[in-house]
């Protein structure tokens, strides 16, 4: 398996992508973003994925749309291969009451989303002193069946 850090965006914003990918090259360069606007291009990818999945999800829970991201974290912890994934909240809301929400639903932090740049910059080294360099974690296979 290489070095690249596969990290999921599930977020509506389609200038994110690009923030965090500048943002990451000084502290998290081993990071590489895939960027899903829907929950139907999130359930796409999934379906045709062959091979080592994300090691990482960051979900905004406020996409326009019919399904949030609490609809979407729901619909990942219950699929067999996508429940291993851990998944962190990355959003506007600052409430307690989305915090417990879906840490009960199995999100494995809840973050809110830095203001400017030099906030992703510290956000991005803190994810990846934790996610990369502290905590271990196995990479999930996926198959494709289609």
């Amino acid at each position: 398996m290489s070095d690249n850090f596969l990290i999921l965006l599930v977020d509506d914003d389609h200038t994110l992508v690009d923030i965090l990918a500048y943002a990451a090259k000084e502290t998290f360069p081993e990071a590489r973003f895939l960027q899903v606007h829907t929950s139907s291009q999130l359930e796409r990818y999934f379906q045709q994925l062959s091979g080592y999945g994300p090691r990482l999800i960051l979900l905004d829970l406020d996409l326009n749309e019919s399904k949030d991201g609490v609809d979407i974290l729901a619909s990942l912890r219950y699929d067999d291969q996508t429940s291993r994934l851990p998944v962190i909240i990355l959003t506007s809301r600052d409430s307690d009451t989305n915090v417990v929400d879906t840490t009960m639903l199995g999100a494995a932090s809840y973050s809110t989303k830095p203001a400017d740049l030099q906030g992703w910059k510290q956000y991005l080294s803190t994810l990846s002193l934790y996610w990369k360099h502290t905590v271990r974690s196995v990479p999930v296979w996926f198959t494709n069946e289609t």
